[in-house]
């Protein structure tokens, strides 16, 4: 289940910027929506991480889907680079090797 607690609910708004971003790039470079949703990915997984380190400080009350919010870096980041790489190839900047 999809839950948000304290300011975990900027996982929502991470995940909705990415989309954003990836539909804001698409209509100026046809075809470069991967790369823009996995740079907006990687963005908002640094905020995650930032803003969950020093809102958690004393106690891990900040959570988004029943994680401390400074963990889902290791969810974002990832699934942002994998997105970013798959954007790089699929445009041609990168030849598959």
């Amino acid at each position: 289940m999809v839950t948000a607690r304290g300011l975990g609910a900027i996982g929502f708004a991470v995940i909705a910027a990415a989309i954003c971003i990836g539909l804001t790039v698409e209509r100026f470079r046809p075809g470069a929506n991967t790369l823009g949703m996995g740079l907006g990915f990687i963005a908002g997984g640094i905020v995650m991480r930032v803003v969950g380190r020093r809102a958690n400080r004393e106690a891990p009350r900040h959570l988004f889907c029943e994680m401390r919010m400074e963990r889902w870096v290791y969810v974002f980041v990832p699934l942002g680079l994998l997105l970013t790489w798959i954007g790089l190839t699929a445009s041609g900047v990168i030849r598959h090797l």
